[in-house]
Formats: C-alpha cells, structure tokens, sequence
C-alpha cells in the first residue's frame, strides 16, 4: 500500500476494512456491484457515484448509482451511451482523476435534469483480467478535487470488488448448475415413471421457464401435416393463447433449427430476418433463443424462450440451459414414445390371446351345444317344445355371431392401415355377419383431424353397429366419416324399424358409446322415428385445432 495511504486517518482505514470484508461476504455479483459504489463513494467523500456494467458490444449494460433518487433517475432518461469521459475510460481502463469535468476537452456534457458535476474521478473493475465496469465518482465534499489518497482508496476497493464478483459468479454459476441438475432429474424421473409424452414436454417448458426466468416458453413438435409446428406445452406470457396452435415453418428461425438440429439466439427480433414471430406470438418480444429439442442425431421438435421489450435481452449462458434441457427433455420423449408403444404392443397382445381363447374354447362350445340341440329336435314330437329348442338354437347362432363381432374388435384396431380401410373391413365384417348390406363412406380430408384417434373412431363405429345388429331390423346401414366445418363427425344411418326417443330408455350400447366419446371430448347425438330408421351422430371436434 502506497505512503499516502498509510497517512490516511484510522477511520478511513477501518471503513475500508469494513468495506472488503462486506464485500466478501456477498454472493451475488449484483449486490457486489451496488455495494461497491456504495462504499467508494462514501469512502472518497463523494456527493455523486455510478458503476457502468460494460455489456457484450462494448457499450454500457448497466448503470448503478448513488446520491441521486429514483425520481431523479427517471428524469434524466435513458442509461448513458458510454461516450464522453464514460468512453474514455471504457476504452483506456486506467484510473482518472480531474477538477473539472467541463474543462477536459472529451466531456460531452450531460442530458436535461442531470445535476450539476465538476470533480471527477473514476477507476476499472476488473476481474480475472477482465474489464466488468467502471466506477464513476463525482463531487467531492469539502474540496474542489478528489485526493490522491481517494484514487488509492478507490484503486483498492475496485481491486477488491473485481475479486468478489469473480467469486459471486463462481457460487451462483455452482447454484444454478445445481438447479439444471435437478431439473434435468426430474425430466428423468418423470420419464422412468412411465409419464405421457404430453407431460414430459409441460416439465421441459416449467424448468426452461424456472431456470432462465424469462417472460416465455413454448415447446414445439412437428404436426400432422408436412412444413407445419404444433405448440405442445408453452409457459408464461399468453400461455392460453399458444397452446394447440398449429404453425407454418416456412423458412422461418424455427425451420432452421429443426433442419440443422443447431441452436440459434437473437438479442433484437425486431431486426432480424429469421425471427417469425407467429410462433412466439409476442410482438414485442426483444429477443428469442431456441433450441431443438435433439437426443442422438435425431430432432424430435423445439424448445424456444423469449423475453418481452423492456426486459434483458437472453444470453449465451440462458442458451446454454435451453440446450441441456432440450437434449434430456428429447431423451425423456424419446424413452416415453417407447414405454408407449411398449405398453400398447403388450394390449394388442392380450386382446389377441383372449381372441384366440374365445374363437377355439367359447365359440366351438357353444356351436357344439348348437349342434346338439338341433339333433334333438327330430327326438321331440311336441311341436311346443320343438319350436322352442329351435328359438334356443336361433339365439345360440346369434350369440356365435356377436362374439364373433367383438372378436373381430379384440384384434389390432388398424394394424397399420389408414382409418378408412378400417371402417371398410368393419362396415364388410357386420354385412357378412348380419346380412345387412353395409358401406363406408369417408372424406379423405377427415383422417387428418384424428390425431390419435383413429381406434377410438373404429370401437364407436362398432358400438353403434352393434346396436344396430341387436335392435333395428335394417336392411341396409352406412358408416360416414367427414369433417363439419371446425368438427370431425362420425355417423352410424340405418332403415330399420327406429323407436320413440321421448320412451326409450338409454341402454347399455348407448352409454357406453356417451362414456367412449366423452373421452376424446366428443358428445353423441341420436336422431330416431319409429319405422323410418335410426341416425347415430358422434362430434368429436377438431383435436388439431383445440391441441
């Protein structure tokens, strides 16, 4: 430490003590930064002092002061460019001291409402090397100019200060590497405990929107139709108004990431090309980073996060973050997709054994019993009990009939064909079965509205069917599958005998189709008159569109 601070008073001394010390207690480098100008202004006796956060282009980031209010802050106007003495010492890291701001020929003046400055002295924060900011002193109290013993004051409490952020930075770099570790666990652990997709993709876009702290998030994944994004999970600003749209890629940032599996971070959306904001759907979004969302070369969709004007722009390090959650949120999707398609398999496996087990035990058992009885009617010389064994054959040939039919329904839904090859073979099985001359009529733009669907489209189809079978009496029957404005509808027609809606009462079949749409929110309409026929109407609604 130089002589003349040596003769500096005890009680100066003892501040400047106090001051370190306080400063390495702190771990926020924020604090750090305010505290800093704090001291140093108290320290030096100055009326005035700002610290100046130098950002990524070289210019001032941030402006923290002391001795003025927050009134007076505001009346000044924006923060400062950096020009002008602030420049100077951005560009010359090295402390200066002088009388007069007025008189050095690189002043530039102040804005409207700045107060009045004449002694000035300012020095580099540095830290690791690196310059994070200058502080700015003004005004000395009780003296014209600042002393040397303040700039040495000044010298050692900037030295100090660029040791403490380093050291604030590495524990909050620790805290929130801390934090994505325990983030990215529970992505794993969700998708160890057998999680839907769906969920997996609302847990990534709750961390991104924890971690990063920014005013959105939205997870995309591709949609049924070639070029387009589905928002899958979104969290913050306009959160109700983005999830289940269905978006356009069309060259845009997005389908750049998508197709290079390589994030992308842009600080002004405003002023650049790439930027498609119907996807954020945030006008005044400042800046974007997204990520895919990529597991082993493989894309499954986007992680994307934003801030709002007047927010700070995001950074390398909140890119950083949105890529470590986009490959384990993909890995998540990826292991979940399995288990599903696992679980599935293991279904239509089980419904194939128990259609095996009906067709070679219950069906042969019963047509053994069949064939029995109606041997034993040329025993029977009671025309009564004859007929009667005859209508138990009749019924018994009924019952085969119908297990068959739901057999028919035990076995692979659609086994890898479209929906309307599926509603064919069902509507040609019920006319083989029943004699009811049956056809599929299906709109080819209809299959794109199911997303996922499909098989619930074929059992509701079969209920009605099955009703159909029991109850109308119908020579012919048709099964029609088309889109309604916003609305995907199925319907069951047949020319049977119909019944009274106002006395019916509803059966089984009925509610069981009511419970089965219910499920993919759907609702079931029945239009019937007594001898002209019945109308089965299922509105299951656009599933693209609501998401």
């Amino acid at each position: 430490m130089s002589v003349s601070m040596k003769s500096t008073s005890s009680k100066v001394h003892s501040k400047l003590l106090e001051a370190i010390l306080a400063l390495e207690s702190e771990h926020s480098p924020q604090i750090v930064l305010q505290r800093v100008v704090e001291f140093a202004a108290e320290l030096t006796s100055a009326q005035y002092g700002a610290l100046g956060i130098i950002g990524a282009g070289g210019g001032i980031q941030e402006f923290l002061t002391t001795g003025i209010t927050q009134a007076e802050r505001d009346a000044i106007g924006p923060l400062p460019k950096g020009l002008g003495l602030l420049g100077a010492l951005i560009e010359d890291p090295r402390p200066l001291r002088l009388s007069s701001i007025s008189h050095d020929p690189r002043s530039v003046g102040f804005p409207p409402n700045h107060p009045p400055m004449e002694s000035f002295l300012g020095a580099p924060v540095l830290a690791d090397g690196v310059a994070l900011g200058n502080i700015y002193l003004t005004n000395k109290q009780g003296s014209d100019e600042f002393t040397l013993v303040d700039e040495e004051i000044l010298r050692a409490l900037a030295k100090q200060a660029g040791a403490a952020v380093e050291n604030a930075r590495l524990i909050e770099s620790a805290r929130e590497r801390q934090r994505l570790l325990e983030e990215l666990r529970e992505i794993s652990v969700a998708a160890l405990r057998e999680t839907s997709s769906a969920d997996i993709l609302e847990i990534v876009a709750a961390s991104a929107k924890k971690l990063i702290e920014c005013d959105g998030v939205s997870v995309t994944v591709p949609g049924e139709q070639s070029g387009t994004l589905i928002v899958a999970a979104t969290k913050g600003h306009g959160e109700a108004d983005r999830k289940g749209c269905v978006l356009p890629m069309d060259n845009s940032l997005f389908d750049q990431v998508v197709t290079s599996g390589r994030s992308a971070l842009i600080e002004d959306l405003d002023n650049d090309p790439r930027g498609f904001k119907p996807l954020v759907q945030a006008p005044e979004a400042v800046s974007v980073i997204v990520a895919p969302l990529s597991a082993r070369d493989q894309v499954f969709g986007t992680l994307a996060a934003w801030n709002l004007r007047g927010s700070p722009a995001l950074n390398p390090n909140d890119l950083s973050v949105l890529e470590n959650l986009g490959t384990q949120g993909a890995l998540g999707l990826q292991y979940s997709r399995s288990q599903e398609r696992l679980r599935t398999h293991a279904v239509l496996e089980d419904r194939e054994r128990i259609a095996r087990e009906l067709h070679d035990g219950v069906i042969q058992a019963l047509f053994a019993v069949g064939m029995s009885l109606e041997a034993t009617t040329a025993l029977i010389d009671d025309s009564r009990a004859k007929d009667r064994v005859s209508s138990a054959v009749n019924e018994l040939d009924q019952v085969i009939r119908e297990l068959r039919s739901y057999i028919f329904g035990l076995h692979t839904e659609l086994g890898g064909a479209s929906i309307a090859e599926a509603l064919s073979t069902l509507a040609s099985e019920f006319e083989r079965n029943t004699g009811v001359v049956t056809v599929a009529d299906i709109d080819p733009a209809a299959p794109r509205m199911l997303t996922g669907r499909s098989e619930q489209v074929v059992q509701l189809a079969r209920e009605a069917l099955s009703n159909v079978r029991r109850h109308a009496r119908a020579s012919t029957c048709r099964i029609s599958l088309f889109s309604d404005g916003a609305d995907l509808v199925l319907e069951i027609d047949d020319d049977g005998r119909g019944f009274d809606l106002s006395v019916a009462s509803s059966g089984l079949g009925i509610r069981n189709m009511e419970q089965r749409a219910a499920k993919v929110g759907g609702e079931v309409e029945i239009n019937a008159v007594p001898g002209g026929g019945t109308l089965v109407r299922v509105r299951l609604g656009n599933a693209a569109a609501s998401g």
